[in-house]
């Protein structure tokens, strides 16, 4: 009981800053279909599988594929520096546009993503001086092209970026810039052919799955043949049934601006006085179709119910010496 009121005194005083852990209880992901000024909105469990969870799962695969790529990249270079590999990042939300060539190829364009990779230098120089430094190299701004028509190859696809290198050192050395460089002119020269080799194959199998396969591709999966959507005039409009009917042409003659988002994006909450709000939201996907067939647009969207537990830290077990966790 003296426990429970010291933690309401501290909380009354303002003073009980400690970590804040979200536990989701429920979620739900809502597609909306836009179409004539009319709309359309379902629901599914967003905790469940079903064929909405496992296309939110598959569009995961060209930033994991394309982090996966650079970080071996990176693991397999720095060794001739006398360097190790200790972390990465890839941040931002994919944004890809998809739009059909004369030659019958398809411009796949991905952008919205950058990376971010932290390397260590430890050793001697001239045998009596010791150092230790961390080199963090950024390429922001990443934009992938790929020209896709068949099998993916390293050819097709060309990637830029904006390199930054920066280096924080024990002692003063000259051997760590020289891997910064190095990661810089490979950005500048595109990398490097086994890099772009991986990315083309990840971006060919994904726009199989998510764009030409019928029982796969996200506008079969998002939209049902049975849906209707009312238009202004009071009018139904069978959006299923056109959808479906017109994915070949529309793949064929239409341009696809699709936009990746992190949905409800729950994470915990480092030294706050207050929980988070007890629904969060946010969109998990957008796609704009420009068709001369049927010009329409999709939102995913996700909901989450969460509970938070307020503790000392969320890095390590609570203790009563830190503070009085609820």
């Amino acid at each position: 009981m003296r426990q429970l009121v010291f933690v309401a005194a501290l909380l009354a005083a303002g003073t009980a800053h400690a970590d804040w852990k979200p536990r989701i209880t429920s979620q739900t992901l809502t597609t909306t279909i836009h179409y004539g000024g009319g709309a359309l909105s379902y629901s599914v469990p967003g905790d469940q599988f079903n064929p909405v969870t496992n296309l939110r799962g598959k569009m995961n695969d060209i930033p994991r594929t394309l982090r996966g790529a650079l970080d071996q990249f990176i693991s397999s270079n720095v060794q001739q520096f006398g360097a190790t590999f200790s972390s990465s990042s890839l941040e931002g939300d994919l944004d890809i546009l998809i739009a059909p060539q004369e030659s019958g190829t398809t411009l796949t364009t991905f952008s919205g993503l950058s990376y971010r990779v932290t390397t260590r230098f430890t050793g001697r120089k001239f045998g009596i001086l010791s150092y230790d430094c961390y080199n963090t190299t950024e390429l922001k701004d990443i934009s992938i092209t790929a020209q896709l028509g068949g099998p993916g190859r390293s050819d097709s696809v060309k990637m830029t970026a904006s390199p930054t290198s920066s280096t924080n050192c024990d002692a003063n050395i000259g051997i760590v810039p020289l891997f910064g460089d190095f990661v810089i002119n490979k950005v500048e020269g595109i990398v490097d052919g086994a890099v772009l080799s991986k990315v083309a194959s990840a971006i060919s199998e994904s726009h199989q799955y998510l764009y030409l396969l019928p029982e796969t591709n996200w506008l079969n999966v998002l939209v049902r043949p049975e849906h209707q959507i009312q238009l202004p005039n009071g009018n139904y409009f069978k959006i299923g049934e056109k959808v479906h009917e017109y994915v070949p042409a529309m793949i064929s003659n239409s341009t696809l601006r699709v936009k990746f988002g992190k949905g409800a994006n729950v994470a915990g909450l480092y030294d706050a006085v207050n929980p988070g709000a007890p629904i969060m939201m946010g969109d998990v996907l957008t796609i704009a179709v420009a068709s001369p067939v049927l010009p329409f647009s999709i939102v995913l969207s996700e909901q989450a119910e969460v509970d938070w537990s307020w503790v000392c830290q969320l890095d390590r077990p609570p203790s009563d010496f830190d503070c009085y966790p609820q």
